[in-house]
């Protein structure tokens, strides 16, 4: 009997509330930022490995903190992944891709849970 995962739906990575980067600004959005995320299936079965992305496009002038690596993704198993593969586009600015490899053995509709995207700007001032 195949056991059915549900849709998988995004969370918003911009609205994710982060207990370890104390002296960073929690923001919905922010100029000179694109983040975007998709996955490989919407639907899959128990041990299904599933593809997450995160692609974070960003002006030049500003830095781009490392995704933290041990982050929480619910009720996801982490099987493998890449993270800050960055190239600089024509325009001159920048593109991290982040992907993860994921997989659970337990039934129901999940959501990934939002990661920490965590941003220096020009004047110093940190953002989440």
């Amino acid at each position: 009997m195949k056991n059915l995962l549900g849709y998988i739906t995004i969370a918003l990575l911009a609205t994710a509330a982060v207990q370890a980067q104390d002296s960073a600004d929690t923001v919905k959005s922010l100029p000179g930022i694109e983040i975007t995320t998709s996955v490989d299936k919407a639907e899959a079965y128990i041990g299904d490995l599933i593809t997450y992305k995160v692609t974070v496009t960003y002006d030049s002038n500003i830095t781009l903190e490392p995704s933290p690596i041990g982050a929480n993704l619910g009720a996801f198993d982490v099987k493998d992944y890449t993270t800050d593969v960055t190239k600089t586009l024509k325009d001159g600015r920048k593109q991290t891709e982040d992907s993860f490899v994921l997989s659970t053995f337990t039934t129901g509709k999940y959501l990934i849970p939002p990661l920490p995207i965590v941003f220096t700007l020009p004047d110093g001032s940190r953002k989440v």
